[in-house]
């Protein structure tokens, strides 16, 4: 086995750890020495992974939940024949991998559930940001959509999935997707 096939089964045994933790007590009150007890190592040891401590771990995790979406995402998308089909698509998919993440996190307050928020936003943001920009362009290009700047046009429907993710949180009976697919309908299409 390789080294970095080595590090990596590290890597992912910590981050596995941690998510039991993250979910049973949220981010914020989740220990990194009790999640070195359960597994038996030093806290140096996961420093070693994840330099940033829980906070790195968490982004590690949900960009790999991110990159697997992506991929069956990329694979159904290429199906699509309008820009804006492709763009809910994809909005509709980040929902569908991180409402059961928002649902099931135990950050007992708004403070510490927006830390968590922000964190895998930026996962999610990192791994999907140029899907949308390419087919936001192309559906500046096509005559599609009204607007004309994509990377401004992303950041405002990054903005929104993040705020309404907060919502979700904040109230688990919202059906807030309906209407972020309506906003951003309205920012893209002329």
């Amino acid at each position: 086995m390789d080294v970095s096939d080595q590090n990596f089964e590290k890597k992912q045994e910590i981050a596995n750890k941690f998510m039991e933790f993250f979910l049973k007590h949220g981010m914020v009150k989740t220990i990194v020495n009790d999640v070195s007890k359960e597994l038996h190592m030093s806290k140096k040891t996961i420093y070693k992974y994840f330099k940033g401590g829980k906070q790195d771990c968490l982004y590690f995790i949900f960009s790999n939940i991110g990159h697997q979406a992506r991929m069956i995402i990329e694979k159904d998308i290429m199906n699509l024949s309008s820009s804006w089909e492709k763009i809910e698509y994809l909005i509709r998919q980040i929902y569908e991998v991180s409402v059961p993440y928002v649902l099931g996190n135990a950050a007992e307050n708004d403070e510490d559930y927006v830390v968590e928020n922000r964190i895998v936003g930026n996962a999610f943001k990192d791994v999907f940001q140029d899907l949308f920009i390419k087919n936001i362009n192309q559906g500046i290009n096509k005559k599609e959509f009204s607007t004309s700047n994509a990377n401004q046009t992303f950041n405002f429907i990054y903005g929104v999935i993040l705020e309404s993710m907060i919502m979700i949180h904040d109230d688990p009976a919202i059906n807030i997707l309906d209407q972020v697919i309506k906003t951003v309908r309205k920012i893209l299409k002329k």
